[in-house]
């Protein structure tokens, strides 16, 4: 028998209704909400991911484990919640290892750089190693979303 996890969706249910208040910076400022709709019944779904920005682009590295992430896989419209407010954009998931390990390190360099210059980015002008050494790149997608 498989192990159930009932809190699981009372959890989930938690964070989005907290991402989607004012209270939003209790999660992190770096975890949005983004929307999509479901492949199987049509359905508007949602999911909580921990993400980087560089000006309109957005990654973030999420398991391969949660199945939410098929749903864009092969590109799609998406709605985001970020720091509170809503936005539009297109969604696109990479599924291998040396693309997606190539892709985030070239991301999160310009992040660093980016900073250097004084526009706007995530990282505060240096690259903290751990974003580009510590994932589990096996068990990852990298999912890019270009904000409309």
């Amino acid at each position: 028998m498989g192990e159930k996890k009932p809190l699981k969706p009372i959890s989930d249910y938690i964070v989005r209704m907290i991402l989607q208040s004012p209270f939003h910076k209790l999660i992190g400022e770096k975890t949005a909400l983004i929307e999509f709709t479901s492949r199987q019944s049509g359905r508007v779904a949602c999911q909580p991911i921990r993400y980087l920005r560089k000006d309109t682009i957005i990654q973030a590295l999420c398991g391969k484990g949660k199945k939410w992430w098929k749903n864009i896989k092969d590109g799609a419209p998406v709605k985001l919640v970020l720091d509170g407010k809503k936005y539009q954009g297109w969604a696109e998931v990479i599924e291998e290892k040396d693309k997606i390990i190539k892709e985030w390190q070239i991301f999160v360099r310009s992040l660093a750089g980016e900073s250097q210059t004084g526009k706007g980015s995530d990282t505060g002008g240096s690259i903290d190693e751990s974003l580009l050494e510590n994932y589990q790149f096996d068990s990852s997608v990298l999912v890019t979303i270009q904000l409309s």
